[in-house]
């Protein structure tokens, strides 16, 4: 979605892309929580916690689909589905929870934070006061507008305009933790020493693929600096 707006893969020559605060918060806002989902599900290092955590998320996607659901049978079979996972799972001595989306993104932002040498987030603090905001934007709150806003006086005339560096901010929260995401499930996956392999094809094929400005390089590995002399995995060596 974020991609499809800010560099859709038809531009018109005329096409003008505009960054409006609302948008960047609430496709942020998006990201940020359905990424952080699979974060906090894979942040524990024990199976058996990652189980938990998941089965956690698929009974309270299962609670969200029931209230959504509105024919009585089959409203009456998602309740029963829950009940019968629930009593397998206490037959198992397992407690799940239903976590917020504040403890999601927290956690999601932590473990980001501690993992990746550029995963710099801020503090929790300022990582709930992004999510906080992208969430009232989402909902069609006011004060984030009034709240995330820069006032300047230019010969004695005040203006007011959406504040560049929180949409940033957001957006490079939302970035990092999907990013790590991909990479961790990776790793979990097996594919940890094809990584290099696997984004250098990907970034390849992408590039092949997006509008460029004009004078811009065709190929990728005519862009200057490319490759990176780098390739940053989620796994840290302390991990390692």
């Amino acid at each position: 979605m974020w991609a499809d707006y800010v560099a859709p893969m038809n531009l018109h020559p005329d096409s003008a892309v505009r960054h409006d605060a609302r948008p960047v918060q609430t496709l942020a806002r998006a990201a940020l929580e359905s990424a952080s989902q699979a974060v906090w599900i894979m942040a524990s290092r024990d199976p058996s916690e990652v189980l938990r955590r998941h089965l956690s998320l698929v009974l309270a996607d299962w609670a969200e689909q029931r209230k959504a659901e509105v024919d009585l049978e089959r409203k009456a079979d998602l309740k029963k589905q829950r009940l019968d996972l629930l009593d397998v799972l206490e037959s198992h001595g397992v407690k799940v929870d239903e976590p917020s989306y504040l403890t999601l993104v927290t956690t999601a932002a932590h473990e980001v934070r501690t993992n990746l040498s550029d995963g710099d987030l801020g503090d929790p603090a300022q990582v709930e006061r992004l999510w906080r905001t992208a969430a009232g934007s989402a909902h069609g709150k006011m004060w984030p507008s009034l709240a995330l806003r820069v006032s300047v006086e230019i010969d004695g005339q005040s203006f007011s305009f959406p504040d560049a560096d929180a949409m940033s901010s957001i957006l490079v929260l939302a970035n990092r933790v999907t990013q790590y995401g991909v990479l961790r499930f990776i790793d979990y996956a097996g594919h940890e020493p094809q990584l290099a392999e696997l984004l250098r094809a990907a970034s390849l094929r992408l590039y092949a693929r997006i509008p460029k400005v004009e004078g811009a390089p065709e190929r990728l590995e005519d862009v200057p600096g490319y490759p990176a002399t780098e390739t940053k995995s989620a796994t840290s060596q302390k991990d390692r």
